[in-house]
């Protein structure tokens, strides 16, 4: 019922993901895979959201994130991640594998949509997500500032902001925990690097649970960087929590992550105007 009033409403407002139509049928016709990878479609939206939500479950950085405040209520969070997705529908690249079980989120280079209404809806997004926080307590933003700082910083180590312009965030992997062993993620992951290799684009993302690095190197991914947070944190008893950010270059070779400004320079892409959203939202 949820998901045939969502299409009905963003239906009329939002073109179909025809842009990037084509890139996963070739996937499965030149490279054989067994999972069926296709554009999110707004029916699947739902399901994606739930897959999104749940799969942040037990995420490290997350529960760093969370400190002494309450989590979000399932269903909130499932309505804000279906809003969210519905707007980012047709101005970025999202993957889906099993009817949105398996989701890759990812940006176009420079990170920004190009049209006024693509930027209108993406700043829309960006407050739904700030939303579901709520207000902070003093412990959650000391911990919020802390990560954003170290972020930015990593960031700039990372990759020289000349290069990062030209690169594919991927903004989001989630896979449903009942699919996960069966490879959807690599599926939808890959269907993402075959869109980078086609434009010869590198794409980076942020890896907070070293648990996934096996993953995302075996699809290419490499750690450029890396920080820790809550090792000086009197009120965090477990151990520091490890951030990578992570670049796959594209297959046929374009070195394009030598360091060519310092890392203390200050990136013109990253937006600073809303730091309560993870750094690969802020572009």
């Amino acid at each position: 019922m949820i998901a045939a009033i969502l299409k009905e409403i963003f239906g009329l407002l939002f073109k179909p993901m025809s842009e990037f139509s084509g890139y996963e049928k070739a996937l499965q016709a030149t490279d054989g895979y067994a999972v069926d990878v296709q554009p999110l479609k707004l029916s699947e939206i739902w399901t994606a959201a739930n897959t999104w939500e749940k799969a942040m479950v037990g995420d490290p950085y997350m529960e760093y994130h969370l400190a002494d405040g309450r989590p979000t209520p399932h269903k909130i969070q499932r309505i804000a991640n279906a809003a969210m997705l519905a707007l980012w529908i047709g101005d970025v690249p999202i993957f889906t594998a099993e009817g949105g079980a398996s989701l890759s989120l990812n940006y176009n280079p420079m990170g920004r949509p190009k049209t006024r209404l693509g930027k209108l809806k993406h700043k829309l997004a960006m407050k739904i997500y700030v939303s579901t926080d709520g207000k902070k307590t003093k412990e959650q933003q000391k911990r919020w500032d802390e990560c954003r700082e170290k972020e930015d910083a990593c960031f700039r180590k990372a990759i020289p902001p000349e290069e990062a312009k030209e690169m594919y965030i991927v903004g989001q992997m989630a896979t449903d925990p009942q699919y996960q062993g069966r490879g959807l993620g690599s599926a939808v992951l890959q269907a993402m690097t075959a869109l980078a290799n086609k434009e010869h684009r590198a794409c980076w993302l942020t890896s907070s649970n070293i648990a996934n690095e096996a993953f995302y190197n075996s699809n290419g991914f490499f750690a450029m960087a890396q920080f820790t947070v809550g090792e000086s944190n009197p009120s965090w008893h477990k151990k520091p929590v490890l951030v990578q950010i992570m670049v796959r270059e594209p297959e046929g070779g374009r070195r394009v992550f030598e360091q060519t400004s310092s890392p203390s320079q200050s990136s013109p892409l990253i937006k600073a105007d809303n730091r309560d959203v993870p750094l690969q939202f802020r572009f």
